[in-house]
C-alpha cells in the first residue's frame, strides 16, 4: 500500500504537477465514526464514510473506508434523471443491467459489468437516488487485489445520519459542486 510520501514520489517521477488546491481531503471525525468532512477548494463540506470508520488495511465487507491517496476515475450517472452534468471526468451512462462485482471469486471482481448474470454484484440502477451520480476511484485498481474491497465510490447519501459500506457519501447538491471541479489529476486524500 502506498503511503502519502511514496504516492507523491511516484507522481513526481511521472511529471504530474499537483496543485495544492486540487486535493479533495476526507477527514474522519472520530476514530470509529462514519462522520467526516471534505475539504476542497477552501470549502468544508459534511460527508459520511464507512459505518465502521476508516482504516489503512481495508478488507472486503468490513464497512470501512480505505485511508490513503487515490484519484477519481470516471463518473457513472443516470441519464434518465440527469440530462446535463458539468464535469471534467470521463462519463458513462448507467444502464438497467449494469452492476459492480463484489464477488472475490469472480474474474470481474471490482469491475463494472454489463448484462451480467453474476449474482454477487451490486446493482447500479437503483430505485432510490443514491447511485444517480457515482464517481469511481482508483482504490484497489491496477492491480485489483482480491479481498481488499471493491466499489469505493463517491456518491449521494439521502440520510446524513447513516454511514456507508465503505464509500464516501454526500448530499446531492454538495456532490454536484465537488464534481464540477474534479478532474483526473485531483487527489482524493482519505485521512
Amino acid at each position: 500500500m502506498f503511503n502519502y510520501s511514496n504516492k507523491f514520489k511516484i507522481l513526481k517521477n511521472k511529471n504530474i504537477t499537483i496543485k495544492r488546491n486540487n486535493i479533495l481531503r476526507i477527514v474522519n471525525i472520530g476514530s470509529n465514526s462514519y462522520r467526516a468532512k471534505a475539504i476542497f477548494l477552501n470549502t468544508i463540506i459534511s460527508c459520511n464514510i464507512g459505518i465502521n470508520g476508516s482504516i489503512y488495511n481495508k478488507k472486503e465487507g468490513d464497512k470501512k473506508t480505505p485511508k490513503g491517496i487515490y484519484f477519481p476515475n470516471k463518473l457513472y450517472y443516470r441519464y434518465d434523471k440527469i440530462k446535463v452534468i458539468k464535469t471534467y471526468l470521463k462519463k458513462e451512462i448507467i444502464k438497467k443491467d449494469d452492476s459492480w462485482c463484489d464477488d472475490v471469486k469472480s474474474y470481474n471482481y471490482n469491475k463494472i459489468m454489463h448484462d451480467s448474470i453474476d449474482k454477487k454484484s451490486e446493482t447500479m440502477w437503483r430505485n432510490d437516488n443514491l447511485y444517480d451520480l457515482i464517481i469511481s476511484t482508483s482504490y484497489n485498481q491496477l492491480p485489483i487485489l482480491k479481498h481488499k474491497g471493491s466499489a469505493i465510490f463517491l456518491h449521494i447519501n439521502n440520510d446524513i445520519k447513516k454511514g456507508s459500506l465503505g464509500c464516501i457519501t454526500f448530499k446531492d447538491s454538495d456532490l454536484r459542486r465537488i464534481l464540477a471541479n474534479l478532474n483526473n489529476r485531483t487527489l482524493i486524500h482519505i485521512k
